[in-house]
C-alpha cells in the first residue's frame, strides 16, 4: 500500500481551520485517519466525495481525486475574494483614504496566503508521488486522476503567488505614501525653519543694545524693524510659492 500523512488548510475559513489526517491507499480501499478535523472539513469532503460518484465504480484512484477536490472545493472563490480585498485595499492606499492598521492587514494577508502556498505544494507533491506509482499499485489508465489533481493544486498555487505579488506591490504602495506624507511634514518644516531664520537674524541683531545703535534712539526704529521683518517674511512666502513648495 501507499501512506503519507496531510495538513489541510480550509481557505473558506475565517480563521483557516486547520486539520490533520493519515491517508492509507491500497488496491481495494483506501483508510482515512482524521487527528484534528475544525469546522468538519475532512468529514465534509469524504461525504462530498462519496456522494459525487454519479454511479461510477469507485476506485482508490477516483475516490482519492474526488477526495482532495471536496478538499479544494471553494479554494478559487476564496481566492477572488481575497483578490478583491487586497485590491480594495490598494484603491484605499492610493487614494490616500484612511486604513486603520494597514501594515497588520498586510501581514495577515501574507500568512494566509503563506500556509496556502505550502499547503497547496504539499497536495502537488503528493499527487506528483501517486501519479509515480512507483509501487505499481495503481492501474496505469486511471493515474490521470492524479494529473488532474497536481494541475488544480498548482492552478490554486499560482493563483496564490500572484496574490503575493500584489502584496508586495500594495506595501511599496504604502510606503511610498508614507515617505511622500514624510515629505510633506519636511517640506513644511524646512519652510517655516527658512522663513524665521533671517527674522532671528533681524531680533539677534538688535537684541545687542550696543550704545553707538542709532535704531536704539530712533521712533522709527521699531516700526521699521516690524516692517523689515514683514518684508523679508513676504519675500520669503513669495519665492517659496514660485518654487511650488507650498
Amino acid at each position: 500500500g501507499f501512506g503519507f500523512s496531510i495538513k489541510v488548510i480550509s481557505a473558506s475559513k475565517e480563521n483557516n481551520a486547520e486539520c490533520h489526517c493519515c491517508i492509507y491507499i491500497s488496491k481495494s480501499f483506501v483508510l482515512i485517519i482524521t487527528a484534528k478535523d475544525e469546522g468538519k472539513t475532512l468529514y465534509n469532503s469524504f461525504y462530498q466525495a462519496v456522494n459525487n460518484t454519479c454511479g461510477e465504480t469507485m476506485t482508490s484512484e477516483r475516490f482519492i481525486y474526488l477526495y482532495f477536490d471536496a478538499l479544494m472545493s471553494d479554494d478559487g472563490k476564496m481566492t477572488e475574494e481575497t483578490e478583491y480585498s487586497i485590491n480594495e485595499l490598494e484603491e484605499r492606499v492610493i487614494k490616500d483614504i484612511k486604513s486603520s492598521n494597514v501594515n497588520e492587514q498586510i501581514l495577515s494577508y501574507n500568512k494566509k496566503l503563506m500556509l496556502l502556498r505550502n499547503y497547496y505544494e504539499q497536495l502537488i507533491d503528493i499527487a506528483e508521488r501517486l501519479y509515480d506509482n512507483e509501487n505499481g499499485l495503481f492501474d496505469s489508465d486511471k493515474l490521470s486522476y492524479f494529473r488532474m489533481t497536481s494541475d488544480k493544486a498548482g492552478r490554486l498555487r499560482n493563483e496564490i503567488n500572484l496574490l503575493r505579488e500584489s502584496l508586495v506591490r500594495l506595501r511599496e504602495a504604502y510606503q511610498a505614501r508614507l515617505d511622500l506624507k514624510m515629505n510633506s511634514t519636511m517640506t513644511l518644516f524646512t519652510v517655516i525653519t527658512t522663513i524665521f531664520l533671517p527674522l532671528t537674524l533681524i531680533t539677534g541683531w538688535y537684541g545687542m543694545n550696543f550704545n553707538n545703535m542709532p535704531e536704539i534712539s530712533s521712533k522709527y526704529g521699531y516700526p521699521a524693524v516690524i516692517a523689515v521683518s514683514i518684508t523679508v517674511v513676504l519675500i520669503c512666502i513669495l519665492i517659496f510659492r514660485k518654487k511650488k513648495l507650498f
